[in-house]
């Protein structure tokens, strides 16, 4: 008896292992090493249409576009029934303010909802967008990118990353530059996001702020708290302590000040207020959606 009820204790810890390992992110991405023109290297479900000298170049699947000819990537044979967001990293050497993405989201059953949006002329070429209300799963996405210019000389085109999210509300903060998109919109923090000690800090107010808690700093006790519907952070700068909800938790790198701002871990403190975190490694990326 006492090793059936090992054996059951066992398996229930597999079985929790397993649901909460479970990714809430489908990422399509290339190989970061990988050189090559030859279509047998591309994944199975990418094609690309009116592009040409096609490749995969160092994680990025790239092709050569000339001006009146728009280029479409398709990421085909999907299934994301209950994905709420997507994004993507994608350049164009080519972008005025009449440059347009044309995003498509096509159904097991053929049906077909397009979003239009800029092509960003900044140093974003990152974009996100929410996926289209539908009870049918989505089996293909396509990116259509309408650059235009009077230069009638060859560019290049590129996607990074393509990534898509469980959480409807997304934002995808770069720690290379002071810059991040949050459903769509390209903001320029005041302070960049940092990495140190191995966590992305940010801004106190900048992550929390914009997935709807409230942060409040008292200068008196150096500690900066978070609060959102029942649940309450309290941080104290130089402190690897934390509390949530009065209890201690331990952190990987503690909240701390830099340049007059406060800034704090941004998985912990997205994490405890119910969001999902991901780091892509390629572009020094933090995913947050919720």
């Amino acid at each position: 008896m006492k090793r059936i009820l090992t054996l059951v204790f066992v398996l229930m810890l597999l079985l929790s292992a397993y649901v909460f390992a479970e990714d809430t992110t489908v990422t399509i991405d290339f190989d970061a090493t990988l050189m090559s023109e030859n279509p047998e290297d591309f994944p199975d479900n990418i094609t690309i249409d009116n592009g040409f000298h096609n490749s995969v170049f160092l994680g990025k699947l790239s092709t050569t576009c000339t001006l009146g000819f728009p280029v479409t990537f398709k990421f085909e044979n999907l299934s994301l029934e209950n994905y709420g967001a997507v994004s993507f990293g994608l350049m164009s050497q080519h972008a005025d303010e009449e440059s347009t993405l044309e995003i498509k989201f096509i159904t097991e059953n053929g049906k077909e909802f397009t979003q239009s949006i800029p092509l960003t002329t900044t140093n974003a070429k990152m974009y996100t967008a929410k996926m289209p209300e539908t009870d049918e799963n989505i089996v293909e996405f396509d990116i259509h990118v309408n650059s235009f210019t009077d230069d009638k000389s060859m560019f290049d085109v590129e996607v990074e990353f393509v990534k898509f999210h469980k959480g409807s509300s997304v934002m995808l903060l770069s720690t290379k530059e002071a810059l991040a998109i949050h459903d769509g919109e390209i903001i320029v923090p005041q302070s960049p996001a940092v990495i140190r000690d191995g966590s992305t800090l940010t801004p106190a107010r900048f992550v929390a702020e914009r997935f709807g808690a409230s942060v409040e700093w008292i200068a008196s006790e150096r500690k900066v708290v978070i609060t959102k519907d029942d649940t309450t952070i309290e941080l104290v700068i130089d402190s690897k302590v934390a509390k949530v909800n009065g209890e201690e938790v331990m952190l990987a790198s503690p909240a701390c000040i830099i340049d007059d701002y406060t800034y704090t871990p941004a998985r912990f403190v997205a994490e405890t207020l119910g969001c999902n975190v991901g780091w892509d490694a390629q572009t020094k990326t933090v995913f947050i959606d919720s």
